[in-house]
């Protein structure tokens, strides 16, 4: 049985701040080097081949071929541009080397099915933190109901419309893509700023003093790696009035990271190596995995709001950094810890 009391040996940084987003590092006493090879790396160098399922191709699968000696990870919502449209991964995936496996994934650009390239690339974001949030609760009840990795593909598509709509960022074919070229320099901006420091294996990601996500790796060297996608993701989840609904209020980092090690963690055999692991409460949804009982890769953010993004989209202009404030929000950034969370 998993459980998430890899935590308790892991201790809470220097919160890092900049006008919206801030980054409060979570560190390692162990140095790990990773036992993988990541997706945007692997596919640099022509080891791993992600491509439609066929010629015709098949909305909710690709194929993925790993011809290298090492496993890869593929990250739940990472997004994969090319083929006949782009599409974000279901949940994270460690592909076995030597091997060809299918992977569940979810449509974010609903007006192409035609192909501009043979196969995928991977993107230098993932997608924004409501949008995986609402994803992750679909795919964890269809898991539930018929033990399938299926997302809302409508809900997915309305996300995005949304906050292509609130941003300014539409493009022919509704790409969420879009977003993230439209704005590169504010999101690079922010990249520049939340910078991982040494021994870093995740960050609680906040905005504006509330906690809107958590994401954990077993090594530093594979988080200083991936943050700037996961940076992107949360910037522009601050940027939309869309996706400002996930995030946790009056709570505080320490007791956040705490109440983690107390969550019950649903199994289940995941797809290539290792275990998929869930965790659900009203307040929070989660999922990662682990391989060989160690827990590669963890997200758990907070729980989108059920109501339709499309009646927030004026709350403010997409250009301010100056929304409107909520009197009682609990500033996180003057919290050290520099001892373990037991």
């Amino acid at each position: 049985m998993l459980a998430l009391d890899i935590l308790d040996r892991l201790t809470l940084g220097t919160p890092v701040q900049d006008a919206g987003t801030g980054m409060i590092p979570i560190l390692s006493p162990e140095p790990v080097a990773p036992e993988y090879d990541l997706a945007s790396a692997a596919i640099e160098a022509g080891t791993l081949e992600v491509s439609e399922v066929s010629e015709g191709g098949s909305v909710p699968d690709l194929e993925v071929t790993n011809s290298g000696s090492r496993p890869v990870l593929m990250l739940d919502g990472e997004e994969l541009i090319g083929a006949k449209q782009n599409r974000i991964l279901n949940v994270s995936v460690m592909v076995p080397a030597h091997a060809t496996i299918t992977v569940p994934v979810t449509c974010v650009e609903q007006g192409r099915w035609a192909y501009k390239s043979a196969t995928f690339k991977s993107a230098g974001w993932v997608m924004d933190q409501s949008g995986r949030s609402r994803k992750m609760r679909s795919v964890a009840a269809n898991m539930k109901r018929s033990q399938s990795r299926s997302a809302d593909q409508g809900e997915v598509w309305s996300h995005v419309a949304s906050v292509s709509r609130s941003l300014g960022a539409a493009s022919p074919t509704g790409a969420q893509e879009e977003i993230y070229r439209k704005y590169e320099q504010r999101l690079d901006e922010n990249v520049a700023r939340l910078t991982p420091v040494d021994g870093q294996v995740g960050a609680i990601f906040t905005y504006e003093g509330r906690i809107i996500g958590l994401e954990l790796f077993d090594s530093a060297e594979t988080f200083r790696t991936v943050a700037p996608k996961f940076v992107r993701g949360y910037t522009v989840g601050s940027m939309s009035p869309v996706t400002r609904d996930a995030a946790l209020e009056e709570t505080d980092a320490e007791t956040f990271f705490r109440s983690l090690t107390a969550l019950p963690v649903d199994e289940s055999p995941a797809v290539g190596l290792g275990t998929e692991m869930r965790v659900e409460t009203k307040e929070v949804i989660g999922a990662g995995l682990a391989v060989d009982e160690r827990v590669v890769q963890l997200s758990v953010l907070p729980q989108a709001s059920d109501a339709d993004p499309a009646r927030r989209e004026s709350a403010y202009p997409p250009e301010s950094d100056d929304p409107p404030k909520k009197s009682g929000w609990r500033r996180l950034f003057g919290w050290v810890s520099t001892t373990p969370l037991l």
